[in-house]
């Protein structure tokens, strides 16, 4: 699958690098899976953290990287939670296939500037879609639900105006 080779390629090539940490295994080389505890440390003190597809396109990490705070990093074939409705992009840093191997100096490149700024969008875009942890999980599932319903009509009824203009014109 497309999405291991990311981590196969991140595995390789990261392994050595200063300030990166690359979470899987592979015993001819030596790397070594953190325990659970250590992910979360890992998680909640990360800046970004790359996100791999799954089984597919998307990826739980996604999810988790927001809720720590931290910007996630994907390839370009990512699908973000409710795409194409909610518009990720200021948040996450997407990276070609063919540039997976550059991630760390792709984003170490980043100005503090536009690293604060992409956090906030992260912030905001993660209250707003995913809400606050403290909230009941029910009640939190139907929100988001209906949050995403409700900017799925927004966005029916303002393409069918535009048509209706179209014809009219």
């Amino acid at each position: 699958q497309r999405s291991w080779q990311h981590r196969w390629i991140a595995s390789e090539y990261w392994h050595k690098e200063k300030n990166v940490h690359v979470d899987t295994h592979c015993r001819s080389h030596g790397y070594k899976n953190t325990s659970p505890e250590a992910y979360e440390e890992l998680l909640l003190n990360s800046t970004f953290f790359f996100c791999p597809g799954g089984g597919g396109t998307s990826s739980y990490r996604f999810a988790e990287v927001l809720m720590a705070n931290a910007i996630p990093v994907v390839t370009s074939d990512f699908l973000p939670p409710f795409h194409p409705d909610i518009d990720w992009s200021p948040c996450m840093v997407r990276v070609s296939e063919a540039r997976v191997v550059d991630i760390p100096n792709i984003v170490r490149r980043m100005s503090e500037k536009k690293v604060r700024l992409r956090q906030k969008h992260c912030a905001n875009l993660s209250r707003t879609v995913f809400g606050n942890p403290s909230d009941d999980s029910i009640q939190q599932q139907f929100l988001i639900a209906m949050k995403v319903w409700t900017i799925r009509i927004r966005n029916a009824l303002r393409k069918q105006a535009e048509i209706s203009d179209m014809i009219l014109s």
